[in-house]
């Protein structure tokens, strides 16, 4: 007789932590409630993990881990094959990836945290910058810049791309989030151009722009 497969007790927890973040904020979870959801006794939980945070990061990390699909497709847009593109965008669509960007998506939500949420973006971060063989202090100040402020549209927009996959959008979706990611990652394969002659240009044409406004404010005022 076939015996069931076993299931492991980190899998167990990592899926209570999911079962509950949907239900309820991230602060009013306790790890009483893991085990009991898990229905895995305390010292099972403590043998693997320090604290609920240990918890939380290991199932943000886990959802990464195991996208071996969603890893594929960002080397592919590094890579700037549109053949290799084309391959892996056949697999990304389908429930497990659907469970993937919802689960994101409640990190990054209401019941989410902002400790949560930079965990998020640090494990995008560095699936991005591995797909370049790069590392954080391998960026400068630009790179960074650009590098924050695409994963930072990305998260917030989780919720906007799970609602426009599941209404049949996902052609719109791939095409625009590839766009950004193509983007982000050929800025951080090349140095940006020093800014400091085109910003002090900048500020004085703002001065100026500024004086003149000022001083023909001041004009109408004595020909009144």
């Amino acid at each position: 007789m076939a015996t069931a497969k076993r299931i492991p007790a980190t899998d167990k927890l990592r899926q209570a932590f999911w079962e509950l973040l949907e239900q309820r904020s991230y602060t009013d979870i306790t790890v009483k409630d893991i085990i009991a959801r898990a229905r895995i006794n305390r010292s099972a939980f403590y043998y693997h993990y320090a604290d609920l945070k240990d918890l939380a990061i290991d199932a943000i990390t886990a959802e990464h881990r195991d996208d071996e699909d969603g890893d594929l497709l960002i080397s592919a847009i590094a890579s700037g094959s549109a053949a290799a593109i084309a391959n892996h965008l056949e697999k990304t669509i389908t429930p497990a990836f659907l469970e993937h960007v919802h689960r994101q998506a409640l990190v990054a939500g209401p019941h989410g945290t902002a400790e949560l949420t930079k965990i998020l973006r640090d494990r995008i971060a560095h699936i991005w910058l591995s797909s370049l063989g790069l590392s954080p202090n391998q960026l400068n100040a630009g790179q960074r810049m650009v590098l924050h402020f695409a994963i930072g549209g990305m998260v917030n927009s989780l919720e906007d791309i799970e609602q426009l996959i599941r209404e049949g959008h996902e052609e719109y979706v791939q095409r625009e989030v590839i766009k950004m990611i193509a983007y982000t990652l050929k800025t951080l394969r090349r140095r940006p151009a020093k800014p400091a002659a085109k910003t002090q240009t900048m500020v004085s044409r703002a001065v100026a722009s500024t004086t003149n406004e000022t001083g023909t404010a001041a004009a109408a005022k004595l020909t009144e």
